[in-house]
């Protein structure tokens, strides 16, 4: 199974109202590294999904790659360390995308110690759009469990 997804760009905004406390998480651009993302598919595990991030000529991050559920496997992922960013509880992401009409995950973890991660789901379309994730939304999970 293939999966798509093309990244334009990743916005904190940390208060829904106020377009001046917008924080830039990530913007691809042709000046993008594709170093500064760091890959993590199943075969970690076992697993034999796997995938690529790369920026095309016109700056898009470009995630791809086949999804195995061979050897109790199923993931590919990218993942984006950063400086800790404050937020409020009015927060959310935005995320400028074209993906594959499949759905995808977006993970936080409030520390990189942590062995749970905040997620939201969300499908992709096969055009451009903007997907808008509250931080209110998102849950605990931890190894298929949703946590309380």
């Amino acid at each position: 199974m293939n999966k798509i997804l093309i990244l334009i760009f990743l916005i904190l905004v940390l208060k829904q109202k106020d377009i001046l406390s917008q924080s830039l998480v990530y913007d691809f651009n042709t000046q993008s590294k594709q170093s500064d993302w760091i890959i993590i598919n199943d075969d970690v595990m076992g697993g034999l999904s796997s995938s690529q991030i790369y920026i095309d000529e016109k700056g898009n991050g470009v995630f791809e790659g086949t999804v195995s559920t061979a050897n109790n496997g199923g993931f590919s992922s990218i993942r984006l360390n950063l400086e800790n960013i404050t937020v409020k509880k009015k927060s959310y992401f935005k995320i400028r995308l074209k993906g594959d009409n499949k759905i995808y995950q977006l993970r936080i973890k409030k520390n990189t110690s942590d062995n749970h991660s905040y997620v939201a789901k969300f499908k992709t379309e096969n055009e451009w759009q903007t997907i808008t994730i509250p931080l209110i939304e998102m849950y605990p999970f931890y190894r298929g469990t949703k946590l309380e």
